[in-house]
């Protein structure tokens, strides 16, 4: 929810974490990047100043102009996203958290040394969606929606080598050995097939098959995607974007589906929390809310197949 709360970018990172002072601004900064309202958002009346970007202060001023502009164009997509999808964004961060949380801290695996070594993979492959899903969910607020689902087809590849480990432990060989083809899911169809065949998999296998030809879709040149840059060239005459509220459903759909997926698996290899359970179904169950308004907002037909 927009609170109207101004962001605070205050000193950098690095002198905080030092405990030292931040060095004078050579440019003394005015309201910093963030509208409280959308009657702010306009280029007029535009809230950007490069003094929060310090790399920019001496480059030539058509280049940080035309920046500035882009930059401004990525904020106010994204606020209106925020203020108009914050239902679905949020189960997306809560799945996307409790990944986190059940792979932070020391971590112990047991069986076989190929067993150990399997689970350490699935753990880096679930901290590696969660770093895809910071830059899908960037890309999807700043209204670049086609490079956002190139992420959401990483994502839902990172659930099929989570759930193809459980399966084919052994495999786990192939990612530590110099020089052996490592199994990715876009060379080697049988990694789904596989999850397709096994009872246990079937269901999110299936799901799982969707959202990639889904995501494709997207993100390959498609009718969808040529709209978007005419769209955008109609509009403004140069490079921008523009708020798409059905492309920013499907980003959601796909990118919060996977996270999902990903977390259902973790339980088989690492130690979840108590809450984990009863959290993943409250997760569940305000996806399914959010995608049944979905499909009556947009007229879509279905789909969850885990009802």
């Amino acid at each position: 929810m927009i609170t109207g709360q101004r962001l605070d970018f205050g000193a950098p990172i690095l002198a905080q974490l030092q405990g030292t002072a931040p060095p004078k601004p050579v440019i003394t900064p005015i309201r910093p990047f963030c509208f409280s309202n959308e009657s702010d958002m306009s280029e007029k009346s535009s809230n950007i100043h490069f003094a929060q970007f310090p790399f920019m202060v001496d480059m030539p001023t058509v280049l940080t102009d035309g920046y500035e502009h882009l930059h401004n164009q990525e904020a106010i997509v994204a606020l209106k996203t925020i203020s108009r999808h914050s239902l679905a964004l949020g189960p997306w961060h809560t799945a996307i958290s409790l990944i986190i949380q059940s792979v932070s801290g020391a971590l112990v695996f047991e069986g076989t040394d190929i067993e150990r070594a399997s689970k350490s993979l699935r753990v880096g492959f679930a901290v590696s969606a969660t770093h895809t899903s910071k830059v899908a969910m960037d890309l999807c607020l700043g209204g670049h929606y086609p490079q956002a689902m190139m992420m959401c087809r990483y994502l839902v590849e990172s659930w099929i080598r989570v759930a193809y480990l459980e399966l084919q432990p052994n495999a786990a060989r192939n990612w530590f050995r110099h020089g052996r083809q490592k199994p990715q899911p876009t060379k080697n169809p049988k990694m789904l097939k596989r999850l397709e065949d096994h009872p246990a998999y079937r269901a999110n296998a299936t799901i799982a098959r969707q959202l990639i030809e889904e995501a494709n879709h997207y993100s390959h040149p498609s009718p969808e995607a040529i709209a978007h840059a005419y769209q955008l060239g109609r509009e403004h005459k140069t490079l921008g974007t523009v708020y798409m509220p059905n492309m920013v459903g499907n980003v959601i759909h796909i990118a919060a589906t996977s996270c999902f997926l990903i977390a259902q698996e973790l339980p088989r290899f690492v130690t979840v929390s108590e809450s984990f359970a009863d959290t993943l179904d409250r997760v569940d169950r305000q996806m399914q809310a959010w995608e049944h308004a979905q499909q009556a907002t947009y007229n879509l037909g279905p789909t969850d197949d885990r009802a």
